[in-house]
């Protein structure tokens, strides 16, 4: 795509492309990655951003609403993806450490204990 030819189907396959790579995404490392391609600075859709200033006035209010439409729609893919992995992340650790506190904890004998203990034998 270049700097000063950008139209509204390239924007909506750049949000298709970047929001289907998110959603493919089944680790947080995985999403951090996809995060620098697809949401970033240097992502398409930024660059498309960027490039608005080249464009004729006349297009830039049109195109500009398009753009920055996809980016919202990109945003939030990404911080559902986000949200929904780092749930499953912390349900996996919960589950990992999870404790039973129904049972009660052996007790530890007293200082008298011994003591009693050896006069309850001598009896």
């Amino acid at each position: 795509m270049s700097s000063v030819n950008i139209n509204p189907a390239d924007i909506e396959n750049l949000q298709i492309e970047a929001i289907t790579a998110i959603k493919e995404c089944k680790t947080l490392d995985e999403l951090k990655e996809v995060k620098s391609a697809h949401v970033g600075d240097k992502s398409p859709i930024a660059k498309a951003n960027q490039s608005l200033g080249k464009l004729p006035i006349e297009s830039r209010a049109s195109l500009g609403k398009v753009i920055g439409l996809a980016r919202a729609n990109i945003n939030q893919a990404y911080a559902d993806q986000e949200a929904f992995l780092e749930s499953q992340r912390d349900t996996v650790s919960l589950q990992k450490e999870k404790v039973d506190v129904s049972i009660s904890p052996r007790r530890k004998k007293n200082w008298l204990s011994p003591s009693l203990d050896l006069v309850a034998a001598r009896n």
